[in-house]
């Protein structure tokens, strides 16, 4: 009896034994971020010897086991490049979004190859026990671009162009209505949205979607407000008395700028079910935000116009809920009308008081500005990005970008950007007409249509990167 017992005792030491060997096997032949990388990195290099240069834009751990890299390519389109460390196997997809909304050309998957094929694994530390790999919490995610004629192997580039007060300590407050859509959700999702034919004199230039049922898009017609069904049917629309700008949805409000004659500015609250509006605030004369000596102009005829909104987390601290309107400061008398340069106008609201002050009339928690460089008319579309938390600001192209992108962390009264590599924007003209985002970098982007007598919009699926 003790033999067997003896027998069982070290079968069960032998089988222990084996499953300890076999999981440091595994463990070690876990490849890393850095191996992924690198590897990664020579894919790109095979591709410069063909005449292309590819820039890398973004890298991190996408989930568990998976580590992405994004690079932009010299036709302005975007590639990603998904690397498993645990089998070491790399797939390519794109292209996506460059320098044009680009949702016309088919996604194609490409299976690249295996980490070891194109670095010798051997040149690099060991991986990680799976259990102490370094977490990355989606929500805390920064754009990482790479550095002016920097070198990369194996090490994730930042970038050093500018301060974009990434390091900074901001709350980690969720916030359920700016979430991100799900996969599912985000596959329902149609490539493009109708949204029908309006009066000539309705220029259009806002879109919107009820995120939480996802059933409704916004457009805004300057002179009339539509709501449309996924499949481009009109559910409701109604009258405007002004002219109606850039628009947001959060919570089952929708939320619209609107000039009126005499330089009135308001921003305007509807029911998103009925299109009923049960809310107006007034906003700041335009006059009182024109001090000479603030906005440094040489020419005595500024003119200043509303058009931008978004809700997102407050900059710097990220721990409450901001209502952000955008002024465009410009001087009229420049034949371009070109706005100056350091001089974009976006004042903060508490949105609780938006959206429940008993008054007609709310005075803005602060008085932000941004340098966009030389654009016109001034930022028209404020959008919140539900992935990084930053904000894009979409303007009309004058320079050589039409959208930028607003640093989450800036804590100072003049905003800091996210540059896109060495560039300090993005090429994208039709984001300046309106832009909707849902999260996972996926976009409804409105695309316009002037005819002599009607204007009609569509709101086109993108991927952004």
């Amino acid at each position: 009896m003790k033999k067997q017992v003896t027998k069982i005792v070290l079968l069960m030491l032998s089988v222990l034994c084996f499953i300890g060997i076999s999981m440091t096997a595994l463990a070690e032949h876990l490849y890393t971020e850095a191996e992924a990388s690198d590897a990664i990195e020579a894919i790109c290099e095979q591709f410069s010897t063909q005449g292309g240069v590819a820039f890398r834009q973004e890298a991190y751990m996408d989930g568990d086991d998976t580590f992405l890299v994004w690079f932009r390519w010299p036709t302005g389109f975007s590639g990603k490049y998904e690397a498993d460390l645990n089998t070491g196997e790399i797939y390519s997809t794109g292209p996506y979004w460059g320098r044009e909304v680009t949702n016309d050309l088919p996604l194609e998957t490409k299976y690249e190859g295996n980490i070891k094929d194109f670095i010798d694994i051997s040149d690099y530390e060991p991986a990680a026990e799976p259990e102490t790999k370094p977490q990355v919490q989606e929500t805390s995610q920064e754009p990482v671009t790479e550095a002016p004629a920097q070198e990369t192997s194996g090490n994730v580039p930042t970038d050093k162009t500018k301060d974009t007060g990434s390091d900074k300590q901001m709350s980690q407050t969720t916030f359920p209505g700016l979430a991100a859509k799900s996969a599912e959700e985000l596959a329902a999702l149609p490539n493009q949205v109708s949204g029908g034919t309006w009066p000539t004199k309705s220029k259009i230039q806002g879109v919107e979607c009820n995120t939480d049922t996802m059933n409704t898009v916004y457009f805004s017609y300057a002179k009339y407000l539509a709501a449309y069904s996924l499949s481009g049917e009109l559910q409701d629309s109604r009258e405007m008395e002004g002219y109606a700008c850039d628009m947001d949805y959060y919570d089952g409000h929708l939320l619209i700028t609107q000039r009126r004659k005499n330089s009135l500015f308001e921003i305007l609250v509807f029911d998103a079910d009925d299109l009923s509006q049960y809310r107006s605030i007034q906003l700041p004369d335009v006059n009182s935000l024109l001090s000479e000596d603030k906005m440094k102009c040489s020419s005595d005829k500024v003119k200043a116009c509303i058009d931008g909104i978004t809700i997102a987390p407050k900059f710097g601290t990220q721990d409450e809920l901001k209502v952000y309107v955008s002024y465009g400061v410009w001087d009229d008398a420049s034949e371009t009308l070109a706005c100056l340069r350091e001089n974009q106008i976006i004042l903060e609201y508490d949105l609780d008081d938006v959206l429940n002050a008993k008054v007609s009339e709310l005075s803005a928690e602060r008085r932000l500005q941004v340098n966009l460089g030389t654009i016109k008319f001034g930022i028209q579309s404020l959008e919140y990005d539900r992935d990084t938390r930053n904000i894009w600001c979409a303007v009309r192209k004058m320079g050589q970008y039409s959208l930028f992108c607003l640093d989450k962390a800036s804590d100072g009264t003049m905003l800091d950007l996210v540059w896109n590599g060495e560039n300090e924007g993005w090429d994208c003209d039709a984001a300046g007409d309106g832009m909707c985002s849902f999260g996972n970098s996926i976009f409804y982007l409105l695309i316009p249509d002037y005819q002599e007598e009607q204007t009609s919009g569509t709101a086109k699926k993108a991927k952004l990167q």
